[in-house]
């Protein structure tokens, strides 16, 4: 019984001088969005983005977690000013677009210019892989504006949603179409009227006479339930095109400990691969939806794709031709664009490069 006693008392000093296992810290991050969470990108921002970085953390001995605050729905800014809440640090992570800040970001939105060019999002997400490579300023703007970009998403194909059926190029004169950003480029020399608008405004704007088609990815019209006040869905095949990144302040990420940075760039890749995984089932079930809540789907004819495309002005060469004027490298991306889409195999109707 001494003997026993002796080893008890053995193990509990040991216990008491043993070095106390290191306590969790905890981490307090705002990610922000302009976008309610029924949009499938923001949805999986939040669960295999911004989660997946505690699943990380954990897998890398649990010392850290993040506290995420989702600021949504624009309850921190609006979607034309997310950027500037972060780069203001408002929020320390976010989603932006650069489809709404074509002043601060003005190369990655060469595919606003290139219509009819890229089929479907995972040419999108390879192309600007590949574009980033080629043309480094591109990924630069985004140190300059004192951002960390972690990962792009491409969105899917854009489709035309309609008040009334759209066969052909003469279907649009005088229509009022939505748009955002460089899309609404897409409608110049056909003969309808471009607006502004965000997917989130566009079902009010559509309901309430702002305007009566849109430009959309076709993964939108369910989830913003656009096919309620425009029930007529032409796939036009316009574009597949990147319109979103993650990014964080570039501050604030550099006071975070390596071991978060590491495990938030790891959920970024992570995210991208999951994303697209999750985009395919999206495209695939949309048209579903949209039909079955009483939507009628059709195919825009190739031939008058074709002439729309060919009625357009060479917005890429204008384009191009402003950023070169300003010492960016516009002419360099358009032409790396095409050449890429060309090594891909894809042959658009239209040869932007070509001026």
């Amino acid at each position: 019984m001494l003997k026993r006693f002796l080893a008890t008392a053995a193990a509990a000093g040991a216990l008491a001088f043993a070095p106390a296992a290191p306590a969790q810290q905890a981490i307090n991050l705002t990610l922000a969005s302009g976008y309610p969470p029924v949009f499938l990108f923001l949805r999986e921002i939040q669960s295999n983005f911004a989660e997946e970085v505690n699943r990380e953390l954990a897998k890398s001995g649990n010392r850290h977690r993040i506290n995420w605050n989702f600021a949504f729905s624009g309850t921190l800014a609006k979607i034309p000013a997310m950027l500037e809440a972060i780069e203001t640090a408002q929020a320390e992570v976010g989603h932006v677009s650069h489809l709404f800040a074509p002043g601060k970001l003005p190369l990655q939105n060469v595919d606003g210019y290139t219509p009819f060019s890229v089929p479907d999002h995972r040419t999108s997400a390879k192309l600007t892989e590949e574009l980033m490579k080629a043309v480094p300023a591109i990924g630069a703007q985004y140190d300059k504006l004192g951002l960390v970009l972690l990962a792009n998403f491409p969105l899917d194909d854009y489709v035309l949603m309609s008040k009334k059926p759209i066969n052909s190029l003469a279907d649009l004169k005088g229509l009022k179409v939505g748009g955002a950003g460089a899309n609404l480029n897409w409608l110049a020399g056909s003969g309808a009227v471009g607006v502004a608008t965000t997917g989130a405004a566009a079902y009010n704007d559509m309901k309430s006479g702002v305007f009566d088609a849109l430009l959309a990815p076709m993964t939108f019209v369910p989830s913003g339930k656009y096919h309620e006040v425009a029930p007529f869905m032409t796939k036009v095949s316009f574009n597949a095109m990147t319109a979103g990144q993650i990014v964080a302040n570039k501050a604030a990420f550099a006071k975070l400990p390596a071991e978060v940075q590491d495990a938030m760039r790891r959920s970024a890749a992570a995210f991208q691969a999951r994303y697209l995984d999750a985009l395919d089932r999206a495209v695939a079930e949309a048209e579903k939806a949209v039909a079955a809540g009483g939507g009628k789907v059709s195919t825009f004819p190739r031939e008058e794709r074709a002439k729309w495309a060919a009625s357009l002005p060479n917005i890429a060469e204008k384009w191009a031709k402003e950023l070169d004027a300003r010492g960016l490298p516009g002419t360099q991306t358009v032409k790396a664009q095409m050449d890429i889409l060309r090594r891909m195999g894809v042959q658009p109707p239209r040869a932007w490069d070509q001026f």
